[in-house]
């Protein structure tokens, strides 16, 4: 089974005006994400489903894939995961969930009524009973946005590609990370496969500068940058700041795909909000990644959030609850109280 397609307007909309109906679930949750003018404006929820934590058995897969299945049936429409989370059943465990969950390609094309309760609510007519329930259509893949990652690679793909021919030793960082074409494109296919899709709304490039930029130095590392999106371009669908824009805009012009980031962001880890970076390239891992994106006019210092808007790069938060540890640390008994007082003042 392979479901076909990718998110809409149509179907990101209408997946936004259904889990409304079904949930209470209010319009703010959904933010609208067009960053190419050519592109349809998506309807996407402010928090998704990540697939990144757990040991690598069936008791985790499981876990993970009814957390997918749950959380996309109840508001959340963003699906994220990557080619190496748990050794690749982490996408194993997407493609499950989407088998269950899916009804087709279009929502257009399948629609099943099906009544969702609603409570009356008081005022005139109220003594009636309750709303008619409303009809829904079934969640079918245009009304989901799912990302995957490439970049981290298995020994045994490593292995092929080099007895093939494809890749040389050298292309690989530190034996495990590759962005060479064909890693990319081998990798991409296996991700496709495992998920059971056509196509994938957003790809990352997987923490390529914490890993090669260092060892590289910049200039082979901005050449892998080139040839990298230079094969990315081949198909607009996938979306992979300063100099990284630029090289984007030289292969693929004003269109190019290069249009989204993914980094830490909660409220233990407020970097990308609080630190302004004056120089953009050749200091350590992560702090690496961000000064090499924070300066997309020369002399200018910024935050990492600053120059994404100025160059209309996109960001996607990792991690918004601290993988969990935010929903304890940040939680205790006086929440209650103020879900009573919320809910007395009429909230």
């Amino acid at each position: 089974m392979k479901h076909k397609g990718s998110a809409t307007e149509t179907g990101t909309s209408a997946y936004a005006e259904n889990m409304g109906l079904a949930h209470g679930i209010p319009e703010g949750n959904y933010k609208t994400l067009s960053l190419i003018p050519t592109t349809p404006t998506l309807y996407i929820s402010s928090l998704g489903i990540g697939t990144y934590l757990g040991p690598e058995d069936c008791k985790t897969d499981e876990l993970v894939t009814t957390a997918v299945m749950y959380s996309v049936s109840h508001g959340w429409n963003v699906i994220d995961t990557a080619s190496n989370y748990r050794k690749g059943r982490a996408e194993v465990c997407v493609g499950q969930a989407l088998d269950t969950l899916l009804a087709g390609n279009l929502q257009d094309d399948f629609l099943r009524e099906v009544p969702i309760k609603r409570k009356s609510l008081p005022g005139p007519g109220s003594e009636q009973g309750p709303d008619p329930a409303p009809m829904r259509p079934d969640i079918t893949r245009d009304m989901l946005f799912i990302s995957t990652k490439a970049g981290f690679v298995q020994p045994d793909m490593v292995k092929a590609l080099i007895k093939e021919g494809k890749i040389l030793p050298g292309d690989v960082a530190g034996g495990k990370h590759c962005i060479h074409p064909s890693c990319l494109e081998a990798s991409l296919k296996q991700s496709l496969s495992r998920m059971h899709l056509e196509k994938v709304d957003l790809l990352y490039l997987h923490n390529t500068a914490e890993v090669q930029l260092q060892d590289l130095g910049k200039e082979h590392f901005l050449k892998r940058i080139t040839a990298a999106f230079t094969y990315l371009e081949r198909d607009p669908g996938h979306l992979s700041l300063d100099e990284v824009v630029e090289i984007a805009k030289s292969v693929g012009g004003a269109s190019h795909g290069f249009r989204f980031i993914q980094l830490p962001i909660n409220v233990g880890m407020m970097e990308a909000f609080d630190n302004v970076h004056p120089n953009p390239i050749n200091v350590g891992m992560m702090e690496a990644f961000e000064k090499s994106l924070a300066r997309p006019v020369t002399g200018s210092d910024m935050t990492v959030l600053d120059a994404a808007k100025n160059l209309n790069v996109g960001v996607f938060a990792s991690g918004p609850l601290g993988e969990g540890e935010m929903l304890s640390r940040y939680t205790g008994k006086l929440d209650g109280v103020r879900e009573l007082l919320v809910r007395g003042n009429g909230g």
